[in-house]
């Protein structure tokens, strides 16, 4: 997976910047890259990123947890929307995979 995270020097977290995702032998490139900044859940013991377009929202306890959630998250999804039949998919189902067809493919 190629993305960038830098801690600042005063702790606070900077934003995770996605050109492209991995997943065991999987490529999926974004257009445009991607740019998701991380925060600490309400608790403030889990890191947590949000893709509200995609409908992405993990937590991990690491943040390079964080980024293998996300991937996993992303093929995930394209696996079961992306690559379905619109026959089979709700209206809502439907949008989110017009807007992982736009979002990302596959390489």
């Amino acid at each position: 997976m190629r993305a960038q995270l830098k801690l600042k020097s005063d702790n606070f977290l900077s934003p995770f910047i996605f050109e492209s995702v991995e997943h065991l032998d999987r490529t999926f490139i974004f257009n445009p890259t991607l740019e998701l900044m991380p925060y600490f859940d309400e608790a403030g013991q889990l890191y947590s990123i949000e893709y509200p377009n995609l409908e992405v929202d993990v937590y991990a306890s690491t943040l390079d947890q964080l980024k293998l959630e996300f991937s996993e998250q992303i093929a995930f999804l394209w696996d079961n929307y992306a690559l379905a039949d619109d026959q089979e998919l709700t209206g809502t189902a439907q949008r989110l995979k017009r807007n992982l067809l736009s979002a990302l493919k596959e390489i």
